[in-house]
Formats: structure tokens, sequence, C-alpha cells
């Protein structure tokens, strides 16, 4: 299997660790969020899928807000789902084409300005993880996976 997509070397590596499991806490939470108000997406989960990160990354090959991004991108992937729901919504609308075309940019656009919000939300809560962990102590990551 190639080496870029094998999952369990990638949990080898505790910046990928770290990120993975930040990134798990805030997905369900953030999906979720997003199901129950159909138009709203909420980045307090991914602030702190990026605190957990934060408090269970140490120093290591990456740096803290490296891991933090790759939170903020996993925990912030509903808005995929959004974007989706954009899609439809401007596909329904009686415009030209031209319209449509600069709509759907426009859709990409905020898209990726989400992703980049969402990553330094993340990192925010990173940066109060790693405080809190200097502080009280680090949480250990799970040494392997079976």
């Amino acid at each position: 299997m190639n080496g870029d997509l094998d999952v369990k070397s990638r949990f080898a590596d505790p910046a990928w660790r770290a990120a993975i499991i930040g990134g798990l806490a805030a997905f369900p939470v953030t999906t979720a969020l997003y199901a129950q108000t159909g138009h709203r997406i909420d980045l307090t989960p991914v602030f702190f899928g990026g605190f957990i990160a934060g408090y269970l990354y140490g120093d290591g090959s990456m740096t803290r807000s490296q891991v933090a991004a790759r939170v903020g991108f996993i925990g912030s992937l509903p808005i995929l789902w959004m974007g989706s729901d954009m899609l439809v919504i401007v596909s329904d609308l009686a415009s030209p084409l031209w319209f449509h075309l600069i709509q759907i940019a426009f859709a990409v656009v905020f898209i990726g300005c989400f992703f980049a919000v969402a990553g330094v939300t993340a990192m925010i809560g990173a940066w109060v993880g790693d405080w809190l962990s200097d502080r009280i102590g680090r949480g250990r990551l799970p040494t392997s996976i079976s």
C-alpha cells in the first residue's frame, strides 16, 4: 500500500495522532450542529478539537500550529455539506449561465475561507491547550492501535 495513504503510518506519527483525535472529536459535533440548524456551522467544536490536540501534542517534528491546521480541516469538513446545499440553491435559481458561474466561484471561495478560519480557530484552541498542558502536565497520546 502507498505510504501516503497508509492509516497505520499516520497513527504512528504523534502529530497526525493528535490531529486525528482532535479532528474526530470536533467532526461529529460540527456535523450535528449543522444538521440541527440547516444553515449555520459552529466552530466551537473545532476550537475544542484544537484544544485537545494542543494539550496532547508535545514538541515533535511539526509545530503545534500545523497540527491544529489539520484539526481545523478535519473538524470543519461539514462545510462541504453546506457547500453542496449552496450549489443546489444556486442551480435552482433562474439566472443566466454567467451569473451561475460567478455564484459557484463565490461558493468555492467561501468554502476555502471557511477552512482557513477553522484552521485559525483550531490554532487558538491548540495554543490554549498547550498553555494548559504546560501548567498542569501534558496528556499522553495512545502509543499504538490494534
